[in-house]
């Protein structure tokens, strides 16, 4: 009796009829097309030449080997006698597959939520002052220096976001000469200001302030014996 292997493991055909007895596995006949599958056109192709399959030149037929067209009808058989097993295979493989991606997805998630909270609890919150509040001498550094270009009734700006050395979070618009000198990586002193408003941006604290003067720190130069000194 015919034997065939598949996803249930191997199994004896009960249904299986050898399609052409007494041939050898070696020898060739028709079978259907392998591209076009017998039909003789593919319909995704239909807009070159009517869909004409190529390979079998619109005829749906091929030669194929004896062991071949015995090959396809074995699977047949299979899938007939143990359909039933085929199933439930199916059903559980699906359900492990979901369950796969399901802990997959909570894993995501969890990761997710694990850096976003390790991202705020690094986040250093509170204002500078009080809205309205003047403040000045304050150590910042530049993280973000963006030119904005003025129009016909607006002067041209700088948007700068800042960080105090204690982390806390400035939002600077401002179009005085020394803010316009900023750039990123920049340290500088706050030599006049006002909190404008408390915002906040993904959780963390900002403190917008208006009317700044700034004084850009010089950069230290090492001399050639090794030694800091002021530019």
């Amino acid at each position: 009796m015919a034997k065939f292997t598949g996803l249930v493991g191997q199994r004896e055909l009960l249904s299986y009829t050898d399609p052409h007895p007494g041939k050898k596995g070696s020898d060739f006949v028709a079978g259907d097309c392998s591209r076009c599958g017998g039909y003789g056109f593919i319909p995704a192709y239909g807009h070159v030449q009517m869909g004409r399959c190529f390979k079998c030149f619109g005829n749906g037929v091929q030669n194929v080997t004896v062991n071949t067209v015995r090959k396809h009808a074995r699977a047949a058989a299979y899938a007939r006698d143990f359909a039933a097993e085929l199933a439930e295979f199916r059903a559980v493989s699906n359900w492990l597959q979901a369950e796969t991606w399901f802990h997959a997805e909570q894993a995501e998630k969890a990761a997710a939520e694990a850096a976003e909270a390790e991202r705020q609890a690094a986040m250093i919150q509170g204002f500078i002052g009080e809205v309205g509040e003047k403040v000045s001498g304050i150590e910042i550094s530049v993280k973000v220096a963006k030119y904005i270009a003025g129009s016909y009734n607006r002067s041209s700006a700088m948007f700068i976001i800042a960080e105090t050395d204690a982390g806390q979070v400035l939002k600077i618009f401002g179009s005085a000469a020394s803010v316009m000198q900023l750039e990123r990586g920049d340290r500088a002193t706050i030599l006049t200001g006002k909190v404008k408003a408390h915002d906040s941006y993904e959780g963390q604290d900002q403190s917008v302030l208006s009317h700044v003067k700034v004084e850009i720190q010089a950069d230290d130069e090492v001399d050639l014996d090794g030694e800091e000194r002021a530019a």
